[in-house]
């Protein structure tokens, strides 16, 4: 009892300390609690802003552009939409250097990119631009940026080629080829039509001797 006392006598005597203390440390405590609840809020914020920009990355045209030879003859390039929404009001900057070096029919065509029906390009879908045959292919860089936007956002590609040295996507034959490709499938597709009229012409005259 005698310890009780005491105890309860220290406090009385220092109750105003006691209460200062007890004070400082709510403050402390709700300074803490503030602290951690704005920086968890800050942390929401950048989640969000983060899933807002993987969103808009996920959800936007995408606008690329390759080097293509096709039948293994005619250079180009090719412009295709990987995106997952339509690319609108598409622009082409070409290299001046590099029109200037192209041959005179190639280059008017060439110069065809900014007319109307290239302004838009639907999901997956793609162009082809010839510029030079393999003989005539110029010696100088390609540089080509694309401006182009969606719904909400604008957009702008560069790509630059070495001729001399990038790699072109193919295709796998000549026009010489695919022509002799497409007239062997004709003449098995003949073929296949003759074996089924004959077959017809032997049921029928198998009817025929029957009867």
């Amino acid at each position: 009892m005698e310890t009780v006392k005491q105890v309860i006598t220290l406090l009385d005597e220092h109750s105003g300390s006691l209460t200062v203390l007890i004070t400082v440390v709510y403050v402390f405590a709700t300074i803490l609690i503030c602290s951690a609840n704005i920086k968890a809020a800050s942390a929401s914020q950048r989640q969000v802003a983060e899933m807002q920009r993987q969103f808009k990355e996920a959800n936007r045209p995408y606008i690329t552009c390759e080097y293509i030879l096709e039948n293994r003859i005619i250079c180009g390039i090719r412009i295709c939409n990987h995106g997952n929404m339509v690319a609108k009001d598409l622009t082409f900057s070409i290299c001046q250097d590099f029109l200037d070096a192209l041959q005179p029919d190639y280059c008017v065509y060439f110069r065809k990119l900014n007319e109307s029906q290239y302004r838009l390009v639907g999901i997956r879908q793609e162009f082809d631009f010839y510029f030079s045959d393999v003989t005539h292919k110029p010696e100088v860089p390609f540089e080509l940026t694309i401006h182009y936007r969606s719904e909400t956002d604008f957009f702008s590609e560069t790509f630059y080629f070495d001729l001399s040295k990038q790699i072109p996507v193919c295709s796998v034959n000549t026009i010489e080829e695919e022509f002799l490709d497409m007239s062997k499938n004709q003449q098995k597709s003949l073929d296949n039509i003759a074996s089924s009229l004959q077959e017809i012409a032997d049921n029928f005259d198998k009817e025929e001797s029957k009867q």
